[in-house]
Formats: structure tokens, C-alpha cells, sequence
């Protein structure tokens, strides 16, 4: 009896210290830096993330849950900061199991690399060509950590930066590369514009939401796989009223005529973001993305 009594005991001194270590691996989620980098080629858009936090809970482990908060789905490799690729589960779209290479003690800093590939349908970025090698990049990021970050866009080898487009002040231009720095309050929102020349090569990687323009018909129109419900659309062509899109094939489309001018317009997808109060010029939907603009010539 005092024997089973014994293993009683032992059992659920492992349940409890089980219990602990789940406890412990799952809330150690504290990511207070990282850098966040876009970076084009000729066909992919590629999202690298470079984490950097401290390790303080009293346990080791060997696994560690993570948020990411920028709605990344298509995660390919996961890396230490020397480079050597770590074991992965992506539990759903804004959470990663990752199993470290060693056990992680308090007081130890987490250094990750982490990459992924923007779909050509994502609705974050658009890049649109204007002939004669003429490119416009409009990308939108959001983060909720409040944290310092360094974010940078690399455009493709040859690319000539004519003009960069934000309301972020602190920025550098080096190359084919704009570099920001900037202080997250809890409702900003990354929104960037880049003109720029690309003196050899092409662009292949242009999201299928680009409207389709041919004279001054106009189809603007988003990939089914990317909303659960018909969209609506709104701009200057509808005094910023709601339109809502019906389908066709894999897209949800609107068509319309416009006279030769320049038009803003925005998606509204269902997805709540605050956006950046104290930018004034720019307006936001619902899915946090500013307007894009569309030119009829």
C-alpha cells in the first residue's frame, strides 16, 4: 500500500512538472526586437524576419511557440542566426512551433531567422509598371509588438530608387535598398511607396489583384482564394461608397469605364487593423491597407 501510495505520488509530481514545462514553453513568448526585411526578385517576393529576444523563464526548453503578427502562411525554413535550419510546425496562420537545435536556459538570447514567400495574390503589395522599366511598389505592414524595428526593402540587382513615398521620416537610401527606422506605438502602420528604374531585367512577380486595364475599361478584381466573403471596393469612381464585387471564375471582380485620370481605391476584406491615426493624407479599410492608386492614360 505504502508502495502505491509512493507511485501515486511520483505520477503526479511528473504531471505537475509536465504541466509546468507546457506552461513554460508556451508562454515564453516574449519578442521585444527584430528586423523585418522585403525582399524582391525577378519572380518572388520574400519576407525575412530576424527575431532577437531573452530567454527569462526558470526552466529550460527545446521547444518554443511563437507569434507573428504580419499574417505570414507560407513559411519556408527557419534558421539560427549562424544559418543552420531548425525543425518546424506551423500551427495556424500566425503561429510557429519551432524545436531548437539545443536546449534554451533563462538568461539566453533566442536568435532566429525566419523566411517566407508572399504570394503573388497577396493583397499587402502591389507593384505596378508604368513602361520603359518604370515600376511603383506599394507595400503595407502592421505590427503589434511594440518594439524598434528596423525594416528594409531590397529591391531587385540594377533597380535605380527614383522616389520613396511614406510617412516615416527616418529612412536611407543605399543602392537598391531603403532602409527605415522607427518606433511602433500600438497603431502605426508601415505603408511605403518606392518609384523606381530597373535598368536590366524584368518583373515577373506581379500580384494577381493588380487591376487588369485595357483603354479605359478597367477590372479590378481579387483572387477568391484570399477573402471568405465577396468584397467590396470603394474610390474616387464611387464617391468612396462600397461597391460589392461578384464573381467570376477564381476572382470576385468589378468593371467599370474610367476617362483618363488618376484614381484611388481601396478593398475592404473584413479584417479590422487601426491604422495610424496622425497620418492624415492616407486612408485606410478595414484590412489596414491604405488606398492604392490606379492611372488611366
Amino acid at each position: 500500500m505504502q508502495f502505491n501510495k509512493k507511485l501515486i505520488f511520483s505520477i503526479l509530481l511528473l504531471v505537475i512538472a509536465g504541466g509546468i514545462a507546457v506552461y513554460v514553453i508556451f508562454r515564453a513568448q516574449k519578442i521585444p526586437k527584430f528586423t523585418d526585411s522585403l525582399i524582391i526578385t525577378g519572380d518572388k517576393f520574400i519576407i525575412e524576419k530576424q527575431y532577437s529576444y531573452l530567454y527569462t523563464a526558470e526552466y529550460p526548453v527545446s521547444v518554443q511557440k511563437i507569434l507573428l503578427t504580419s499574417g505570414i502562411t507560407n513559411i519556408t525554413g527557419i534558421f539560427t542566426k549562424s544559418g543552420k535550419p531548425l525543425d518546424f510546425q506551423v500551427q495556424n496562420n500566425r503561429e510557429l512551433i519551432v524545436f531548437f537545435d539545443k536546449p534554451v536556459f533563462g538568461g539566453e538570447m533566442i536568435e532566429l531567422v525566419i523566411r517566407a514567400e508572399i504570394l503573388k495574390n497577396a493583397p499587402q503589395i502591389n507593384i505596378t509598371g508604368f513602361g520603359n522599366n518604370k515600376y511603383s511598389l506599394h507595400y503595407v505592414t502592421w505590427e503589434r509588438n511594440l518594439a524598434k524595428k528596423i525594416k528594409k526593402i531590397v529591391l531587385p540587382e540594377g533597380a535605380v530608387i527614383d522616389k520613396v513615398h511614406t510617412a516615416v521620416n527616418e529612412y536611407e537610401i543605399e543602392g537598391n535598398t531603403v532602409q527605415f527606422r522607427w518606433v511602433f506605438d500600438g497603431k502605426q502602420i508601415l505603408d511605403i511607396s518606392v518609384d523606381f528604374t530597373l535598368s536590366n531585367g524584368t518583373i515577373n512577380a506581379i500580384p494577381a489583384a493588380i487591376p487588369v486595364i485595357m483603354d479605359n475599361m478597367v477590372k479590378f478584381r481579387v483572387p477568391k482564394s484570399l477573402v471568405q466573403f465577396a468584397p467590396a471596393i470603394r474610390g474616387d469612381f464611387s464617391l468612396w461608397r462600397d461597391i460589392l464585387m461578384t464573381e467570376e471564375g477564381d476572382y470576385y471582380i468589378f468593371q467599370t469605364d474610367l476617362a483618363p485620370g488618376t484614381y484611388r481605391y481601396q478593398y475592404s476584406y473584413g479584417y479590422y487593423v487601426m491604422a495610424d491615426s496622425g497620418v492624415l493624407e492616407r486612408q485606410y479599410n478595414n484590412f489596414g491597407e491604405s488606398y492604392s492608386v490606379i492611372i488611366i492614360q
